[in-house]
């Protein structure tokens, strides 16, 4: 899909009260998915606590991405593919205490 098309359609599910509110399922079918995945690694139920939170943040890792995506501040350039990656690196540090000031790098 190109660039342009993806801002629009960003924009549109990420700020329009209709289209917000019509993304909660599929965005809560994703962070049970994301859940499962990280309860069969942690071999614990997917409504543990842990597996859960680790969906949360993911889905907060991404929509933050999405949000610097959409702005386009000088201060975070890049494609999204480029600041989603960045979001996870920074969530990984903060987990391991590292500097999140370049996304963990």
């Amino acid at each position: 899909m190109p660039e342009r098309r993806q801002r629009l359609l960003l924009t549109f599910i990420t700020r329009e009260p209709s289209l917000i509110s019509g993304s909660a399922v599929p965005f809560a079918h994703w962070r049970q998915v994301v859940a499962e995945y990280a309860a069969s690694r942690l071999q614990v139920h997917a409504n543990h606590m842990v597996p859960m939170m680790l969906s949360y943040g993911a889905f907060s890792a991404w929509m933050a991405a999405c949000e610097l995506w959409l702005r386009g501040d000088e201060a975070d350039p890049g494609k999204l593919a480029e600041l989603v990656d960045r979001a996870f690196r920074a969530q990984a540090a903060l987990g391991s205490q590292k500097s999140v000031r370049n996304g963990g790098g």
